[in-house]
This record gives structure tokens, C-alpha cells and sequence, in this order.
């Protein structure tokens, strides 16, 4: 018989177990397919806000502390509004342990630098449902040797492991997350970004207010 199919809320605690026993939990920040349907209006006059509809996965952040067993304290992070897929987390492997209500205010995105079209387009920095104009040629593989694509990933143990300096591996976020990338401070300031600036603070500036999907 398989597993059974969980059904996920916004706001579940879960945990991932590591390679040694221990684990580290996280929570979801954010569930496209239950706040961002499809074909909703936003989506359909705005890149970003079109990007965050693909794939129907969840935002999540993950907790630095290790434990030995999954409780509901909750640490500092160690990743924020890192998109994953469902799957893991449907099928029982990462456990819920809990739900704690999502305060609008705390949730986060990755940041990519894409070019729209692909490759040979112009480039932007996206940001949830903010997308910037960077200036410069279009198409190219980078925009001055940067290119962070939106990924969602499957499994993530090896970036937790890697970002917990618990193994070593070429595994890297860099080219997934521009808040991982060397020269991330290069697009930052070029657009005369603060990179500490909230999500939700930098989404309102730019006319979107994530507590709109709350």
C-alpha cells in the first residue's frame, strides 16, 4: 500500500531528518497553489507575480538548530522563502509536527537574475512579485557573470548539510539564489537595493502587498 497524500496548510512545522540521526525542521511560508492560483488576475499582467504560479510548490524556511528529536521551538534560520516541492513533505517522508500561523510580514523569496525570453532577452532581478530592469545588452548566458534561474527543488538535505558546514560538496545555491551568489552586491547596487530591506517593506515600495494572499 503507498503512503498516504497529507494535506498541507500554511504555517506547518516539519522536520527533515539528516544523514547522522539528527534533523532540522521548517516551516511553510508561503503555498502558491492555495494563495496564488493559477490564473489569477496579477498573473496575468506581471512577470513576477506569473513566476511565483509555476510549479505549485511551497516557500519554506529552515532552522539552523539541530535536533535530536523534531520540536516546536523555532531558531534562527538557516535558509528563507526557499521554494521546494510538495512532495516530500505530501508524502510523510519530511514530517509535520505542527502548524504556527504565518505573519505576512516574515516571509521571504529567493531572488533570481533571469533574462526574459530566456537567453536572449532583456535582464531583470526578480523578487516575489517585483521585477526590476537591470541595464545592459540583452541575451547572453549572464548579466555580467551572474545568472540566478528559479528552481524548484525536490530534496534539499544536501544544501542544509553543505550551509551547516556538516559536508563538504560542491552543492551550492549561487546559481539558484542570488542571495547566495558571490556578486550578489553588484545587482543590489546597480538598483540601489538595501539587501537587508524585508520582502514585505521592498513589495509594498514597488506596489504589491504580500498580505493581500493572507
Amino acid at each position: 500500500m503507498g503512503k498516504i497524500k497529507r494535506r498541507l496548510k500554511i504555517g506547518d512545522i516539519f522536520a527533515i531528518n539528516l544523514p547522522d540521526g539528527s534533523c532540522v525542521t521548517g516551516r511553510i511560508m508561503f503555498y502558491t497553489k492555495k494563495q496564488l492560483p493559477l490564473n489569477n488576475e496579477d498573473s496575468k499582467t506581471n512577470q513576477g507575480t506569473w513566476m511565483m504560479t509555476i510549479g505549485g510548490g511551497v516557500y519554506v524556511d529552515i532552522y539552523k538548530d539541530l535536533k535530536q528529536k523534531p520540536d516546536l521551538l523555532i531558531s534562527e534560520p538557516l535558509f528563507r522563502g526557499i521554494f521546494i516541492s510538495t512532495a516530500l513533505l505530501s508524502d510523510g517522508t519530511w514530517e509535520i509536527i505542527s502548524n504556527v500561523p504565518v505573519n505576512p510580514q516574515d516571509v521571504e523569496f529567493p531572488q533570481y537574475v533571469i533574462s526574459i525570453p530566456p537567453g536572449v532577452g532583456s535582464w531583470f532581478y526578480v523578487r516575489g512579485e517585483v521585477c526590476l530592469s537591470l541595464p545592459g545588452e540583452k541575451g547572453y548566458n549572464q548579466w555580467h557573470g551572474i545568472s540566478c534561474k528559479m528552481i524548484m527543488h525536490t530534496d534539499i538535505t544536501r544544501f542544509i548539510l553543505k550551509y551547516l558546514n556538516l559536508q563538504e560538496t560542491k552543492d551550492s545555491l549561487e546559481k539558484m539564489d542570488l542571495r547566495y551568489h558571490p556578486e550578489k552586491n553588484l545587482v543590489y547596487e546597480t538598483l540601489g537595493l538595501n539587501p537587508d530591506e524585508s520582502y514585505d517593506s521592498f513589495s509594498k515600495r514597488n506596489g504589491y502587498d504580500i498580505g493581500r494572499f493572507f
